[in-house]
């Protein structure tokens, strides 16, 4: 078994726990990792609060399609927007970056 199939089955393990995306009406299975809030400018010049959460998912959750980039989802019913997409190496999973503008 190489790395990338060591890293699915590990998050396969993990999603008896029950976090989920939402995404087009339907649940995929997810472990998040980080999270982190930050403080920007917005566009009218106003403080606005940023929340990121990364979670990670095996490829096989979502089947033929999975979200892409700007795309919306919900976790712990939250709105939240796709701003980045990381793979491993050989397939098996991929790492959502997700943000929550409050």
């Amino acid at each position: 078994m190489n790395a990338s199939e060591e890293l699915a089955a590990a998050v396969q393990e993990l999603e008896g726990e029950g976090w989920a995306i939402q995404w087009n009406g339907v649940s995929y299975a997810v472990r998040p990792g980080s999270v982190r809030r930050e403080v920007q400018a917005g566009q009218d010049g106003e403080l606005e609060v940023w929340d990121t959460l990364k979670v990670i998912a095996r490829t096989a959750v979502f089947g033929a399609t999975a979200p892409g980039m700007r795309e919306e989802v919900a976790f712990q019913g939250r709105p939240y927007r796709i701003e980045g997409i990381e793979m491993v190496p050989g397939g098996g999973t991929l790492t959502l970056l997700l943000v929550h503008a409050a």
